[in-house]
């Protein structure tokens, strides 16, 4: 869900808080949460576009796609609870991200 949310903030950049604490963003209680659709279509499409910038990088050798989706998707693998970071959800954590954003 998190990451749908990161994905709706570069989309549209409104509505930002300086502090989101613990239960601000409520959790996900289970499979079926509605929100988990959110998070699937930013899945499914990063990974579109990722086969895209391949194909991309393999037929024309242009890689501007691939370099974009890197500079979105590597800083953000941290933030991505995984690891316990101690952070649910800042918006400090886009600064870079927004970088492939623009780029593509």
């Amino acid at each position: 869900h998190i990451q749908a949310t990161y994905a709706w903030k570069l989309l549209y950049p409104m509505n930002f808080s300086c502090d989101y604490g613990y239960n601000v963003i409520p959790m996900v209680e289970g499979f079926g949460d509605p929100r988990n659709i959110g998070t699937a279509v930013w899945m499914v499409s990063l990974v579109g576009l990722i086969v895209k910038g391949l194909m991309n990088a393999r037929d024309k050798s242009d890689s501007r796609l691939l370099v974009a989706l890197a500079w979105i998707v590597g800083p953000l693998i941290p933030a991505s609870h995984i690891l316990a970071l101690g952070t649910v959800l800042a918006e400090r954590l886009l600064y870079v991200p927004s970088i492939g954003y623009g780029m593509i």
